[in-house]
């Protein structure tokens, strides 16, 4: 497993298992490197702490302004997840007119930069990261959390093959006690929305991430996003509806096993669709591919 960096040793002020500082400082402790990424929300950046420099950590820099309470949100709730399959973040820090969010730096990047341009991933490998993607999402409902945007660009790898769930925006806590809350908006990107999102006015928050993480499966095995939203009017969803996908490259290449549990997954019957426990009991995660 890729080393973890130790977490900042000069934190502003300690808050359960990350810290944040609730006034801004004086002078930003990290120093860029380069730039990762770039989205709606901001910035990421590669930086080091200026105080232990062969240390590295992806930064996640937003303007302060509107979406201030969204960010103290995310980070409230990311705080508070330690899994192997969760992104660790170490401490928020407000510096002039921004936030930068500091979390463990992934080097292998997302996702979508494993699979090969022109081909899939091997079975084995899909295999082995789906496993860690399914052990992440049954950590977060198991914390009454819905991540709400689980995607390839949001999945983190590591050198040794190592996957983990990152970006907390559109996260959600789905449970008050145990009462289960409904949501009545979606969240994150639509091709990996589920149907119910588009079809009801109430759905349940763990059914979401399952659909997702099944079209995520599908991109490692396929490579391809294959419709824009899960609606009867996309050409690309009607085609799986109605089973046409399946006579074509590379569809045809997918290992039965794992054909069978992605059917399952994108069940639209909710009564009919993969819980998280049953994924894991499926033939294809049992198989033994050694």
């Amino acid at each position: 497993m890729a080393p973890t960096p130790k977490p900042p040793k000069t934190p502003v002020k300690k808050v359960s298992k990350a810290q944040s500082s609730q006034d801004p400082i004086q002078k930003l402790p990290y120093k860029k490197i380069r730039q990762l990424g770039k989205g709606g929300f901001g910035v990421v950046d590669l930086m080091k702490r200026t105080t232990s420099p062969k240390e590295k950590f992806a930064v996640k820099i937003q303007q302060i302004g509107k979406r201030t309470n969204k960010i103290k949100e995310e980070f409230n709730i990311h705080k508070e997840l330690e899994h192997e399959s969760i992104i660790k973040v170490f401490e928020l820090i407000q510096f002039e007119n921004q936030y930068f969010m500091v979390m463990e730096y992934a080097n292998k990047g997302v996702l979508w930069d494993l699979i090969p341009k022109d081909d899939v991933l091997e079975v084995e490998l899909a295999q082995k990261l789906f496993k860690q993607l399914i052990a992440g999402i049954k950590y977060l409902h198991s914390q009454g959390i819905v991540h709400r945007d689980i995607k390839p660009d949001n999945l983190l790898i590591f050198k040794e093959e190592i996957l983990k769930i990152c970006d907390f925006g559109s996260a959600k806590k789905y449970l008050n006690g145990d009462q289960e809350i409904l949501f009545s908006t979606g969240a994150g990107s639509k091709s990996f929305n589920a149907p119910e999102i588009f079809s009801e006015d109430e759905f349940r928050g763990p059914p979401l991430d399952i659909w997702a993480a099944g079209l995520v499966l599908v991109c490692m095995l396929v490579n391809s996003q294959p419709w824009e939203r899960a609606t009867p009017g996309d050409k690309g969803y009607s085609a799986w509806k109605r089973g046409k996908l399946f006579n074509e490259w590379p569809w045809t290449e997918v290992d039965p096993m794992a054909m069978s549990l992605i059917s399952w997954i994108l069940m639209e019957d909710l009564n009919r669709r993969y819980t998280i426990e049953q994924i894991e009991q499926s033939d294809w995660l049992q198989y033994d591919y050694d």
